[in-house]
């Protein structure tokens, strides 16, 4: 065996060995994506769980609340509801009338003005969703006639 033969197979395995390794570092890199990818996507996927489920429990609240008109009147504490939903979670919806909502309207003959109320859904202590709601009852002749939502947010 002459110096030379020596030098090209040292030189053909350091080659190997830099091939291997690339090969390996490319496939650690795509694995590291691929995992990443999976856990921003269960987290994306859990934050519209959570705003669905807010929903929800809002709409819940402004059901009971639609025909009862003394819900939501200022000076007046409202109820609020806790709902489970299916990962054990407790979604918990709560009311607070706006100054004026529902008030005695002055000359109006036991006439109310419209109820104002925002509710707020929380999940773990967490604001989720928070919507602002006018019950439009006709003076009090006609309790949740309308329902307008003004505002509507979730929180991210």
């Amino acid at each position: 065996m002459t110096a030379r033969g020596v030098g090209e197979r040292g030189a053909a395995l350091v080659l190997a060995l830099v091939l291997v390794t690339a090969v390996v570092l490319i496939g650690v890199a795509a694995f590291e994506m691929g995992d990443e990818t999976f856990r921003a996507d269960g987290a994306a996927q859990s934050a519209r769980a959570e705003a669905y489920a807010a929903g929800g429990a809002l709409d819940v609240l402004v059901n009971a609340m639609r025909n009862d008109p003394s819900w939501g009147r200022d000076g007046t504490p409202c109820a609020g509801l806790s709902l489970a939903v299916d990962d054990g979670a407790l979604v918990e919806a709560s009311c607070t009338p706006l100054s004026g909502s529902g008030a005695l309207l002055a000359g109006g003959a036991g006439a109310r003005a419209d109820r104002v109320v925002e509710l707020v859904a929380t999940i773990a202590g967490r604001r989720v969703a928070r919507e602002r709601v006018d019950f439009v009852d006709a003076a009090g002749s006609a309790p949740g006639a309308v329902v307008r939502v003004r505002d509507w947010t979730v929180s991210a």
